[in-house]
């Protein structure tokens, strides 16, 4: 008997081995033969209701300071907003985006004294002569 034909015949004898070792192993996860897909997940041991929100939220630190009123806070958002669309305009500016430039020129200007403030403190604060230039090349072109 040759080698090839002993290997054959092993192979011949694994593969009918193997897959009794395949059913074997789903039997014994409890899922008989011709199921698919993953195993079944056993059923929760009860439903909890959620937490209502206001239970669920941490106590109050005593030492915290109360609450900023409801205007002085519009004011810091509406301030915060026209910094950033003062530092997009100043960008443009800087890089020669002309259109982008214009329209946030126009946004701006709706506003114009208190970005007219932005763009002068930001001259007095630049931290290099460079960005210094470009401040005031910002600052010149809003108040065209």
């Amino acid at each position: 008997m040759s080698l090839l034909e002993r290997l054959r015949g092993g192979v011949f004898l694994v593969v009918p081995v193997a897959g009794l070792g395949l059913l074997a192993a789903a039997v014994l996860n409890g899922r008989g033969p011709g199921t698919t897909g993953p195993a079944p997940r056993p059923a929760p041991a009860a439903v909890l209701e959620p937490e209502p929100a206001a239970s669920r939220a941490a106590p109050a630190d005593p030492a915290a300071p109360p609450p900023a009123p409801a205007g002085k806070v519009s004011r810091a958002m509406d301030e915060a907003r026209l910094r950033s669309t003062y530092e997009n305009f100043r960008t443009a500016v800087a890089t020669g985006d002309a259109a982008l430039a214009e329209a946030l020129r126009g946004a701006l200007g709706r506003e114009r004294p208190a970005a007219l403030r932005i763009a002068r403190e930001a001259v007095r604060r630049a931290p290099t002569p460079e960005d210094r230039a470009v401040s005031e090349l910002a600052l010149e072109s809003l108040e065209r």
